[in-house]
């Protein structure tokens, strides 16, 4: 498995076609950020973490300035395909992506929704690892 670290912007139609149909209609909050972001007026700051084995997509993940702005926190989704989770590759995703943001010196806030059970558990077991503040809505 590779990660894969790019501007959303500079994504060629055929890798934003992936990442779309990966989480489309799964996680439509994520979809809907990306699609925003990727389009040619968006200067919101932003990554993509691409996780890939050989040519598929396995995982991703998008880390953008809230509030469609490049001032203030940043926020970090991600999404992995289903068939590929409690394998370890979200918290390589998660780690790839705090490495990079650590380096940047940018500060990180992790929020989940207290519904999303699946998201709330991944994120307190990454709290062990890292200097995640977790704040539950």
């Amino acid at each position: 498995m590779r990660i894969v670290r790019k501007d959303p912007r500079e994504l060629n139609a055929s890798e934003a076609a992936k990442l779309y149909r990966l989480t489309f209609p799964d996680v439509s909050v994520l979809h809907d950020d990306f699609k925003y972001i990727r389009q040619e007026s968006s200067k919101t700051e932003a990554y993509v973490f691409i996780a890939y084995e050989g040519d598929k997509v396995i995982g991703w993940a998008l880390v953008e300035r809230q509030n469609g702005s490049n001032k203030g926190p940043y926020s970090f989704m991600e999404y992995v395909r289903k068939s590929y989770r409690t394998k370890g590759i979200g918290k390589r995703i998660f780690l790839r992506a705090m490495k990079f943001i650590e380096k940047q010196n940018i500060y990180w806030r992790t929020a989940v929704y207290q519904h999303d059970v699946v998201s709330e558990e991944f994120f307190k077991r990454m709290k062990k690892i890292s200097p995640v503040s977790l704040n539950m809505l």
